[in-house]
Order: structure tokens, then sequence, then C-alpha cells
């Protein structure tokens, strides 16, 4: 019989307390993506392909890095002898290692989300990583990247860091470009 009353007392006090349509919380509402026009298109010969990119966007005119490497809003000024900064809102480069090799934590960043794709009938890979702080990203810096595999061990990494404001828009504008890459 206790137990009984027990049950019937558990069951009343959910019923009670559980929330009705009107009082549950509702999401928050998606930003819209605002439409991203790539009118614009760069050709890196040393690396071999092409990409487009925002109309009104800055891009580096290959006098320090291979052309098409850094793409901006802003105009870009690269130094001789110079990491490139976190702080330019797309990065594009080329370098030999697996692309596997890029979708793994290591001691300095920690994989956050790690998702296979296709880029350009290739195979590919989106991955947003946070800094360890181990190295020269600052801890808890979030980056994402695309990186396409080229073959022959040679793997295209489109990147965009953390470092402002514009890193969710960033991020949409980086999808849209890798989308757009041809190889040359």
């Amino acid at each position: 019989m206790k137990r009984t009353i027990l049950l019937i007392a558990i069951a009343t006090a959910t019923a009670c307390t559980a929330p009705t349509p009107e009082t549950r919380p509702t999401p928050p509402a998606e930003a819209a993506v605002p439409a991203i026009n790539l009118s614009q298109r760069c050709t890196n010969t040393q690396h071999g392909f092409s990409v487009s990119y925002p109309a009104g966007w800055q891009t580096n005119d290959g006098s320090v890095l291979p052309a098409c490497s850094a793409f901006d809003p802003r105009p870009i000024s690269m130094p001789r002898d110079s990491e490139l900064p976190f702080e330019i809102a797309i990065v594009l480069d080329v370098e030999k290692v697996a692309v596997d090799e890029l979708t793994r934590s290591t001691q300095w960043e920690r994989v956050l989300s790690s998702e296979q794709t296709t880029i350009g009938g290739r195979k590919a890979f989106r991955v947003e990583v946070e800094a360890t702080g181990e190295g020269l990203a600052d801890r808890g810096m979030r980056s994402l990247r695309y990186v396409i595999d080229l073959g022959g061990g040679r793997t295209l990494i489109g990147a965009t860091h953390g470092v402002n404001p514009s890193y969710e828009g960033n991020k949409n504008v980086l999808a849209r470009m890798v989308e757009s890459v041809t190889l040359n």
C-alpha cells in the first residue's frame, strides 16, 4: 500500500511539474546567413589551384607567399620572414602532409569536430579545433579548416581562426570558397 501511494505521489508530482507547450523554452531562431557573393577569382600557379572569393575582399599579391594564400576584407600586408597572422580572415596553403594527420588532436590543438566530406570529387575533411596554448595560438582559440586530398601526399588546407567577432561569418565564407576550388 505504501509503495502504491509513493508511486501515485511521484506520478502526480511529475504531472504537475511537467512543462506545458506554452512554458517550454523555445530554441533561439537561426541567424540568417547572408548571401556571399564570390565574384572574384584568384589563381595560385605555384600550387595549381584557382579559388573564388568575396566581392570587395583583398588577396595577397604573391611577393611574399604564393598568390591566393591570404584573403581578407582589409588590405593584406605580408612582412617577409614572418608567420602568417591569425587575424587574416581566410588562409589557403598546400602542404606535403597526409589528410588524416590534420584530423587528429596534437599537443598544439584538440579536435572539437571532424567530418569527412567530398570537395571537387576529392576526399576532404571539415575540422574544428581548439588551441591548447602549447604553440603559437593562445589557449582556447578555435580554428576551422578544410583539408582536401590533392594526391601524391599533397593537401590543400583552407583555414580561418577565431581571433575576432567575424569567425562565424568567416566559417561560412571559407565553406563557400573551398567549394569553388578548381585544380589547374
